[in-house]
């Protein structure tokens, strides 16, 4: 990725190893995604899986805190604690995502979450836009989120550091895998009650 976003999200993994365990429900209920350490929680939610072109999809994220403190100062991307990533997993989509890598102040309260939805960001790779140039130019001029038919992993990251950036390092990362318009269903994870994997996410 040439842009920022891109280099922001390889950073993974930290000092702090996120144990990424997810709930699905299969087919239109839905699906919850969720990494966690000792500290920190973050959460991927969807209404369902299966998407039809041409409908905006719903996708949210939270950022909680359940440390004995009652409120915690933290250091991260002044373009927010979380940022999000997409990938087509059997097609040319792949404009990547992240944030800037700035480091600013914030401050989460014990069990009060910090609520987010998807933002888009990233750009072209480092060989230029290529073949996907038409779809990731449409991806960014569309302002909700809808996409082509195909199968997609969008991951959420938060990584940031406690104190004013120079405290100990939280590095996580969850995901879910979407269906849209039928979709080939390659590279898309087996659905199931529980899974459990390690940040980040595989490619």
């Amino acid at each position: 990725m040439a842009g920022p976003g891109r280099a922001a999200s390889a950073r993974l993994p930290g000092r702090l190893l996120a144990l990424v365990v997810a709930l699905v429900v299969a087919g239109c209920g839905p699906t919850e995604r969720r990494a966690a350490d000792d500290r920190f929680t973050l959460a991927v939610v969807v209404p369902r899986v299966e998407w039809s072109p041409d409908e905006a999809i719903d996708i949210r994220g939270s950022l909680a805190f359940h440390g004995p403190e009652r409120r915690i100062d933290v250091g991260g991307s002044g373009s927010g604690l979380v940022t999000w990533s997409l990938e087509q997993l059997d097609g040319p989509l792949d404009p990547g995502g992240g944030g800037t890598d700035d480091c600013r102040p914030h401050e989460i309260a014990r069990d009060r979450p910090m609520d987010m939805v998807f933002t888009k960001s990233g750009g072209f790779g480092a060989g230029g836009p290529g073949t996907a140039a038409a779809a990731i130019r449409a991806y960014f001029e569309d302002p909700v989120l809808r996409l082509p038919a195909g199968t997609y992993r969008i991951t959420a990251w938060a990584q940031f550091a406690e104190g004013r950036c120079d405290g100990p390092r939280h590095d996580l990362a969850a995901w879910i895998d979407l269906r849209v318009g039928g979709g080939s269903g390659r590279g898309l994870e087996p659905q199931g009650p529980f899974q459990t994997h390690q940040a980040p996410p595989p490619r």
